[in-house]
């Protein structure tokens, strides 16, 4: 049989009342010395909450929803964001329930995952990031519960990072080490994509910072994407970007929106007779240090990790009351690491600038 707070409360003599306070999170009217007691007694013993008898007394559950859709490239939960979200959530003594559904499932009220049809957590987090259909704002504002929308480009909301500044960044740390001809390589998507927005927020706002950076120093921005090549997205290899860097006037430099390419782009390099990052620099915007992997390459960090957490801690102020309504949305300034050649004669490399 379950442990009671009333067998607690036999076992050291005390009220029920008083140990169902200190369990329970009350202040004030149990000293911190009565309370590690109760604390260490409720362990021996074997006691655990009982979940259900705290959210009839609270109205609360002490969970939070994760909602995602299945429909390709419109949900992305990378190792990063999970990690600040679970953190988060284990430091506020929460739990975390998720629902992964088809996209159809969600637009249907009927079909929608249990999560969004009963009552079962305190809030969401929502990782649903671009094209976002009608029907499913609406089923979630319906809800009628806190929200947090992850990695979208929502005026309110949300948390997202500065995906233009990320691209602006790694541009300007090209431009600081003098190269003037700095090309843009998305080895993912296809121009139309980029140019005219038909994809996720990102793949436009990192180009267009690469275009201000350019421009902000009067050179030309150059775009190479995915179909000037021939090829299709995740399919760039070696051969199709060598001749990227053929003639007089190849780059010296190049930015990616991810880490996709920049193997090929080294591989293409070395075919060449070209080294990195003397001959060919790269800055790649990722969520991981390619420094780290042995790459010769700048990294521009998306906060993914800060993400999950800001998401959590601003799920927690609004169900504590402390945000009103819709706040404006977070945006994340990314980080860089420079790449130090040091690392290749094992001396220590600089920081995280």
């Amino acid at each position: 049989m379950p442990v009671t707070t009333s067998e607690i409360a036999k076992t050291l003599g005390l009220s029920r009342q008083t140990v169902s306070y200190a369990l329970n999170g009350g202040k004030g009217r149990v000293s911190p010395e009565l309370r590690r007691r109760i604390e260490a007694t409720s362990r021996e013993l074997g006691y655990r909450p009982n979940a259900v008898a705290n959210a009839m007394r609270t109205g609360r559950f002490g969970s939070l929803g994760l909602v995602a859709t299945t429909l390709q490239h419109h949900s992305y939960l990378p190792g990063p964001l999970m990690e600040g979200v679970h953190q988060a959530i284990n430091e506020s003594n929460l739990h975390l329930v998720t629902a992964r559904v088809p996209n159809d499932d969600l637009i249907d009220a009927e079909k929608a995952p249990k999560l969004l049809r009963e009552l079962l957590v305190d809030g969401l987090l929502i990782n649903y990031t671009h094209d976002i259909p009608e029907a499913i704002r609406a089923l979630i504002l319906r809800q009628n519960l806190p929200a947090v929308w992850l990695n979208a480009d929502l005026p309110s909301g949300a948390v997202r990072p500065d995906d233009q500044g990320a691209g602006r960044q790694a541009t300007e740390l090209l431009l600081a080490e003098g190269h003037t001809r700095v090309l843009y390589l998305d080895a993912v998507h296809q121009r139309r994509d980029i140019v005219q927005k038909h994809a996720h927020y990102s793949v436009s706002h990192r180009y267009q910072g690469y275009t201000e950076a350019m421009q902000s120093v009067g050179l030309e921005p150059t775009l190479v994407a995915v179909d000037d090549l021939g090829t299709k997205a995740n399919k760039v290899d070696a051969a199709a970007v060598r001749t990227l860097l053929d003639g007089q006037d190849r780059p010296t430099a190049v930015v990616t929106y991810s880490e996709a390419g920049v193997v090929s782009l080294l591989l293409a390099a070395a075919s060449r007779g070209l080294s990195a990052p003397e001959d060919l620099a790269i800055a790649a915007i990722t969520d991981r240090r390619l420094d780290l992997a042995e790459l010769p390459v700048h990294s521009v960090l998306l906060p993914f990790a800060e993400m999950g957490r800001l998401g959590v801690e601003l799920l927690h102020e609004q169900i504590a009351g402390r945000i009103a309504g819709e706040f404006p949305t977070r945006v994340l300034a990314c980080a860089h690491v420079i790449f130090d050649p040091s690392r290749r004669s094992g001396r220590s490399p600089d920081s995280a600038r």
